[in-house]
């Protein structure tokens, strides 16, 4: 490599094999991109990231997996380096629960787990030596799907706060 082209190297996460491996073969043919099960990344090395990704994720983890996730992203994170987070913002968990009659359980469709809002993901993030670059509340909207976008311009109408957080966290 010469001094003026820069190196990147992208680690994919998850907590689920089938997704790991669903992964590595949809973006086998991209360089410089693995996939490992979250449990496996205290193996990295530490203060080797600059920029990690928490996409639509943090609704979905648990406690635990959220507390362990969070501080395995901290210890990877270079000085400065960045934690960027979406979510969806101030959703009510209960409007899309589901049963199922087979086995009784009531779950969440898109099995979230927990709901943020702008102060409990700062008081959250804060609460684990993150310096908090930026929350804001947004609608993502698709620039070439004209019908979803009606419908957000909808939604925009009849609900009261944005959609989604989108933040940006720094590692002190």
């Amino acid at each position: 490599l010469s001094m003026n082209e820069k190196f990147y190297y992208y680690i994919g996460t998850d907590y689920s094999l089938e997704t790991i491996e669903k992964n590595k073969k949809k973006f086998n043919s991209i360089p410089n991109v693995t996939f490992m099960h979250s449990d496996d990344i205290d193996d990295l090395q530490t203060s080797s990231a600059d920029l990690c990704f928490l996409i639509e994720t943090i609704e979905h983890m648990s406690d635990e997996h959220l507390q362990r996730t969070l501080d395995n992203i901290f210890r990877l994170l270079k000085v400065g380096g960045k934690l960027v987070i979406t979510t969806p913002n101030n959703e009510d968990l209960r409007l899309s629960m589901v049963f199922c009659p087979e086995c009784g359980a009531e779950f969440h469709k898109m099995q979230h787990v927990r709901t943020w809002e702008r102060e409990n993901l700062k008081y959250y993030l804060t609460s684990r030596n993150y310096t908090v670059i930026n929350i804001e509340e947004t609608w993502f909207v698709d620039g070439n799907n004209i019908a979803l976008n009606a419908v957000r311009r909808i939604m925009l109408r009849v609900r009261t706060k944005p959609s989604h957080l989108f933040a940006v966290f720094q590692r002190g």
